[in-house]
């Protein structure tokens, strides 16, 4: 059977990584968020990086890359975009392959890769997609899975927690995984506490410290845009360090 865990913060990604889970790395705001957005408007590919380096010397080997990602919410100087989904419309990143560097979301997405049997994207915005993509991999796999709530800067945020339980609740057969007691406390406590959420989600994200933060820098239409549920289907999975569309049997 397959188990459910939940990790806090994104350095225990590894974690997921050592038990070789099927992994979902939720970042809600924003670095998932955009992500899924440049996938579904028909981005070729995302080639996360964990620094600004490392995004650097990857432009220099994919001249044609779209560099993009952030610092403290702020696009790096050269860099053609930053981390608003917004920005990845249609017409500007169809075809297109993305480098992409984010303060947190791609560190978790770096470290998850190193030993996980899947690596997912997830977030609000294709909570359903996502967990139905988990859960068909883990039984093929015959793996666990696991969902990183990656925080901010090694801390717990609640929009990637409250993100992480939206997913667990879609499971399927969530309830027999709760009464076979296959899923572990942090999952348990995420699966309820969106229970809770759901019925004023966005009120209760514009409460948490970085949701308020980015409102503060101006990006409230960023915290609006993320806080919507299932609007997209994309899934993406890492396949030879590159984020792609995983396609659902």
């Amino acid at each position: 059977m397959v188990r459910v865990h939940l990790e806090l913060i994104g350095r225990d990604a590894s974690r997921a990584a050592k038990r070789g889970d099927v992994t979902v790395i939720v970042d809600a705001l924003r670095s998932s968020s955009t992500i899924i957005t440049a996938l579904s408007n028909g981005a070729r590919g995302i080639i996360p990086a964990r620094t600004l380096k490392e995004a650097i010397q990857l432009s220099e080997r994919h001249p044609e890359a779209l560099l993009a990602g952030e610092r403290n919410m702020v696009k790096p100087p050269t860099f053609h975009m930053g981390n608003s989904p917004l920005e990845y419309a249609r017409n500007v990143v169809l075809g297109r392959t993305i480098i992409l560097t984010t303060t947190d979301g791609t560190k978790a997405i770096k470290l998850a890769s190193k030993g996980a049997r899947a690596v997912l994207i997830g977030a609000f915005l294709n909570a359903s997609s996502v967990a139905r993509a988990s859960y068909d991999l883990a039984l093929k796999m015959k793996a666990d899975i696991s969902l990183i709530a990656v925080g901010k800067k090694g801390n717990f945020a609640l929009e990637d927690f409250l993100g992480a339980g939206f997913i667990i609740r879609r499971l399927p057969n969530v309830q027999k995984l709760i009464d076979s007691a296959l899923m572990d406390d942090s999952a348990l406590w995420a699966y309820y506490s969106a229970e809770i959420a759901e019925k004023n989600l966005k009120e209760v994200i514009y409460q948490g410290e970085h949701a308020k933060k980015l409102r503060a820098f101006g990006l409230y239409k960023d915290v609006e845009f993320c806080s919507r549920v299932d609007i997209f289907n994309s899934v993406p999975i890492l396949e030879k360090s590159i984020l792609v569309e995983y396609r659902i049997p």
